[in-house]
C-alpha cells in the first residue's frame, strides 16, 4: 500500500492557537470575580512567517489559505495517520460534529471577507528611488508578497476606533514584549486593538500570546524601514477599519485609562474629520537640525504618536516615496517630513494628554542624565519613585527592563503616590533642573510621612473617584490569644458583632509572641487573597467598640478623603479603626493634618481621618482593601521569620512610603483597654482620641 504524501513539515501546516483570551479571563486578572462580566470568547489571530493564521475562539484553524483539509494532518506519523483516517475517522461519532464546526468556520470567514474593503497594492518605485531601494526593489517585493498573504478579513471580530501598533523585535518579545502584553496592553484591549509589529519572524515568536505581524524586513536599528512598513501595513489593511492609528515603541508605557479618554476625545465628530498628528512635538537635536530637512516644522518623537484616517489616507500612497527620499536614518523625523509634505500638518500636543520623555534617572536624592549608546539608543534606569508627571502621562518613555514595567504598572493601576526625597544640589545641572521641576508639581498620599522623612513638604493628592458603592464588610476576622482572658474576650466580641449582623471568623494564636502574631496575620491575609475578598475588617479580641460603631463607621466611609480608596477595583489601602493614644507631639501632627484637610476640602468630613505617622502603634482594628494584600503578605513573609520581628503596625509605614493610602478614623472606633496616662495633658488627649465613649455597639 502506498503511504500518504503528507508529513509534519508540510508547508500547509500552520499551528494557530487561540491567542485571544475571553473577556472574562482578562477581567479576572485585574478585577474582583463578582464584578467581572463574562463575555463570549473572541476570535484570536496572529501573523506569522507563513501568513495570517486565524482561529475562532477555542476552535483555531490549522490550515493555510488554499490548502486541502487532508494536507493538515501533521501531528500523526504518515502511515498511522493514513490508517486512522481510512478505518476510524469516518466511523467516529464526533466526525459529523467536527465537520459541522469546520463548515461553520468557513462560512464565517467567507462572510467577513465579503464585508471588508480590499487591500491596496503597493506603488511601484520611481526611477530616482531605485538606487535607494536597491536593484529589483526587495522592499516592493516584500510588500507585494505580504499583501498577497494577508488580507483585511483577518481582523478581530470586535472592531475598535483605535489600533495600537507596538514596534518590537523577536529578541525582545519574551522580556520587554511580554511585559508590555501583560501590563498596559491587556488594559487597552477593552477599547483598542493592540498588535505587535516585528521585522522578521523566528522561533522566538512561538508561544507569544499577543497578536504579531511580521513585516519581512531586518530588525535593525534605527528601525526606519520597519516603521514605514508598519504604516504601509496600516494603510493597506486597516484604513477603513479604524479611525485612529497609533505607533508605540516597545520601551514605552501607555496609561490605559488616559489613552481611553484621549481616544474618546479625538473620535468626536468635530475632531476626527480634521487631520490629526498627535504626540510629543520635537525639532531634533541642535547638531542635527540642519541635516534633518525639517525646515522648522515639528515632528512627533518616536516614543509614540497618533494619526487619524484623514492623515493615513493622504500619506499612504506616498510612504514608499517618502522612504526613498529620506535624508537621515531617523524614522520619526522622516515620518514627520512625510506627513507635512502631504497634509501640511505638524505634530502637536493636546493638553492634558501628555506624551512624555524622561531625560534623567534617579537613585535616592541624586539624579543623573541619560546615556546614549549604539545608534543613538537611550540607556536609562527607570526610577522606583515616579513623580506625578510620570503617572499623568498618556505615554511614558523609556522603560528598558521588564521589571520596570511590572512595578510601574502596579503603581499606575493602584494609583500609588510614594513619598519623594528632595533632589540633591550635587546632581548634574541639567538633570537637577528637570527633576526639581517635576518634583515641585508632585503630590503624595501621606503628607505626614513626607515631612517626617525628608522635611520637604508636598501637597496631598486628591481622592480617587469611587467606583463601587460604600458598604461595610459583613465579615470580621478576630485575632484571639489562646488564654482564658483571650477566649472570654473572643466570646464577648463575637456575641456583640453577631447581634449587629456581622459574621465572625476567629483566628487563635498558638503562642502569645510577636512571631506567632505575624504568622497568624499571614494566614489570615493569605486566605483573604486566595478568596479574592474585596475588603475585610480584622481586629483583636481584647477590644471594645465605639457606642455608635456602625453609624460612625458609615460616616467615615462616606467621606471621600477617608474611604474612596476602599471602594475601587484595584487601588488598595487601609483605614485604621483603632490605634493607641499618641504622644503629645504626635497628636499635634494629627491635629495639623486634620486642619489642613479641612482647609483644602472645606468640608468637615475630610477631618474624620488622619494620615498614618511614624510612631503610630496599635494594629488591633483595621479595614483592608484587597489591593494591599500582596504588599502586606510580602512584608509579613520578610519579617515573621526574623529573630526579633517588628510589630505589625510598622507595615503601615511601608505601605504609606510606597504610596498606598493609609488613614485612621478620628475619633477611633475601636479601643484596646484603658489608656495609660502620665499627665493631665495625656489624659486630655486620650479623652479626645476615644471620644469618652467606650461601650458595646
Amino acid at each position: 500500500m502506498r503511504k500518504p504524501p503528507w508529513r509534519a513539515s508540510h508547508p500547509c501546516c500552520v499551528h494557530a492557537s487561540p491567542l485571544h483570551a475571553s473577556a472574562a479571563e482578562l477581567d479576572s486578572r485585574h478585577r474582583i470575580p463578582d464584578q467581572a462580566a463574562v463575555k463570549p470568547p473572541q476570535r484570536g489571530w496572529s501573523a506569522t512567517h507563513h501568513g495570517l493564521s486565524v482561529g475562532h475562539g477555542h476552535f483555531p484553524s490549522i490550515r493555510k489559505r488554499g490548502c486541502h483539509l487532508s494536507e493538515c494532518v501533521c501531528e500523526l506519523p504518515g502511515y498511522a495517520a493514513y490508517t486512522m483516517i481510512k478505518k476510524k475517522l469516518f466511523r467516529h461519532p464526533l466526525f459529523f460534529v467536527i465537520t459541522a464546526l469546520a463548515v461553520l468556520e468557513l462560512v464565517v470567514q467567507v462572510r467577513n471577507k465579503s464585508t471588508v474593503m480590499p487591500t491596496s497594492e503597493p506603488l511601484a518605485p520611481s526611477p530616482e528611488r531605485k538606487s535607494v531601494l536597491g536593484a529589483g526593489s526587495q522592499l516592493q517585493q516584500a510588500l507585494q508578497s505580504r499583501a498577497r498573504q494577508d488580507t483585511s478579513a483577518d481582523l478581530p471580530a470586535k472592531q475598535t476606533d483605535l489600533i495600537v501598533g507596538v514596534l518590537t523585535d523577536p529578541n525582545s518579545l519574551r522580556t520587554v514584549g511580554m511585559a508590555v502584553y501583560t501590563t498596559w496592553a491587556r488594559e487597552c484591549e477593552s477599547f483598542a486593538t493592540v498588535v505587535f509589529f516585528i521585522g522578521s519572524c523566528s522561533s522566538e515568536v512561538e508561544g507569544f500570546p499577543g497578536k504579531i505581524i511580521c513585516l519581512d524586513t531586518p530588525d535593525t536599528y534605527p528601525p526606519q524601514r520597519k516603521v514605514f512598513l508598519m504604516w504601509k501595513y496600516y494603510y493597506d489593511h486597516f484604513l477603513h477599519v479604524h479611525k485612529l492609528f497609533m505607533k508605540v515603541d516597545h520601551d514605552s508605557y501607555v496609561s490605559a485609562p488616559s489613552l481611553r479618554q484621549l481616544a474618546h476625545f479625538l473620535a468626536e465628530p468635530k475632531r476626527i474629520e480634521a487631520p490629526i498628528y498627535l504626540g510629543l512635538p520635537a525639532s531634533g537635536r541642535k547638531e542635527e537640525q540642519k541635516a534633518l530637512g525639517l525646515d522648522g516644522q515639528l515632528y512627533c518623537s518616536g516614543l509614540g504618536y497618533i494619526i487619524n484616517t484623514n492623515v493615513l489616507a493622504s500619506i499612504g500612497p506616498h510612504l514608499l516615496t517618502c522612504l526613498g527620499d529620506s535624508v537621515s536614518n531617523h524614522s520619526d523625523t522622516e515620518m514627520g517630513r512625510c506627513v507635512f509634505a502631504h497634509t501640511d500638518t505638524e505634530c502637536r500636543r493636546e493638553s492634558p494628554f501628555e506624551f512624555r520623555q524622561i531625560y534623567y534617572q534617579q537613585e535616592g536624592n541624586m539624579v543623573f542624565p541619560m546615556k546614549l549608546i549604539r545608534g543613538g539608543q537611550m540607556k536609562l534606569k527607570f526610577m522606583h519613585m515616579p513623580k506625578a508627571v510620570h503617572f499623568d502621562s498618556v505615554v511614558l518613555h523609556p522603560l528598558k527592563r521588564a521589571e520596570d514595567f511590572y512595578r510601574f504598572h502596579k503603581q499606575v493601576m493602584s494609583r500609588l503616590r510614594p513619598v519623594q526625597p528632595p533632589i540633591s544640589r550635587e546632581s548634574f545641572d541639567v538633570s537637577y533642573r528637570q527633576a526639581t521641576n517635576d518634583l515641585k508639581t508632585t503630590c503624595v498620599h501621606n503628607t505626614i510621612r513626607q515631612s517626617e522623612l525628608y522635611q520637604y513638604p508636598l501637597d496631598e493628592c486628591e481622592p480617587s473617584d469611587r467606583q463601587l458603592p460604600a458598604s461595610i464588610p459583613s465579615v470580621v476576622h478576630i485575632i484571639a490569644r489562646d488564654t482564658f482572658d483571650g477566649r472570654r474576650s473572643l466570646d464577648s466580641l463575637t456575641s456583640t458583632l453577631t447581634e449587629n449582623g456581622f459574621d465572625v471568623h476567629p483566628a487563635i494564636l498558638a503562642a502569645d509572641t510577636p512571631k506567632e502574631y505575624l504568622s497568624t496575620m499571614y494566614g489570615v491575609f493569605r486566605n483573604l487573597s486566595l478568596a479574592s475578598v474585596r475588603s475585610a475588617i480584622i481586629m483583636e479580641a481584647e477590644t471594645e467598640l465605639h457606642c455608635e460603631f456602625r453609624s460612625q463607621l458609615q460616616a467615615v466611609l462616606a467621606a471621600p478623603r477617608c474611604a474612596n480608596h476602599l471602594f475601587t477595583f484595584q487601588e488598595g489601602g487601609v483605614l485604621l479603626l483603632g490605634a493607641d493614644v499618641p504622644a503629645p507631639d504626635q497628636f499635634a501632627l494629627v491635629e495639623q493634618d486634620r486642619a489642613d484637610a479641612f482647609q483644602v476640602y472645606e468640608n468637615v468630613n475630610a477631618s474624620l481621618c488622619f494620615n498614618a505617622y511614624s510612631n503610630l502603634t496599635g494594629s488591633f482594628a483595621g479595614l483592608y482593601h484587597r489591593g494591599s494584600y500582596g504588599e502586606i503578605l510580602a512584608w509579613l513573609h520578610l519579617n515573621m521569620h526574623s529573630d526579633s520581628p517588628p510589630p505589625f503596625a510598622e507595615v503601615f509605614h511601608t505601605l504609606s512610603d510606597k504610596g498606598y493610602v493609609v488613614r485612621g478614623a478620628y475619633p477611633t472606633l475601636v479601643f484596646r483597654g484603658k489608656p495609660e496616662t502620665t499627665s493631665a495633658k495625656q489624659s486630655a488627649i486620650a479623652m479626645q482620641w476615644q471620644d469618652r465613649r467606650r461601650c458595646s455597639v
